[in-house]
């Protein structure tokens, strides 16, 4: 299937959306279970950062922006990473019955295109590939 902007934009919505709830709701649990105070304020700022790159992105795509290649660069690791969690965690929701399988498919697909799109269009990378990290 092939994606236009305006299904990227729709995206990042429902994500943003997700999150308005989602976000305070993680950062209660851990602060319930005793996470340190410096570990819960590196969690907020990480949270805080991963938000304003959705913000950006979203406002660069909807007033059709050009963007410096550092800055795209920095935007397009925050996508990549949200499309790698959504194949890590839409299994687990998919199984507790959370979300449907359909769904979850085609939100990793459109994440996964929106990746490529902005690396194409900002970046001029015709060819990306998701690699994965292995902690040592």
């Amino acid at each position: 299937m092939e994606y236009t902007t305006q299904d990227y934009l729709q995206a990042i919505e429902r994500e943003q959306a997700k999150r308005a709830t989602t976000y305070p709701k993680m950062m209660a649990k851990r602060e319930k279970q005793g996470m340190p105070e410096d570990e819960l304020s590196a969690l907020k700022q990480e949270f805080k950062i991963q938000n304003i790159c959705l913000h950006w992105i979203h406002t660069i795509i909807r007033h059709d922006m050009t963007i410096d290649p550092p800055n795209a660069q920095i935007y397009l690791n925050e996508l990549i990473r949200e499309y790698k969690m959504r194949i890590k965690v839409y299994p687990r929701l998919i199984y507790f019955k959370r979300m449907d399988a359909t769904t979850a498919q085609n939100e990793i697909a459109v994440w996964k295109s929106l990746c490529q799109w902005w690396a194409k269009n900002h970046l001029g990378i015709d060819e990306l590939t998701f690699s994965s990290k292995k902690k040592k």
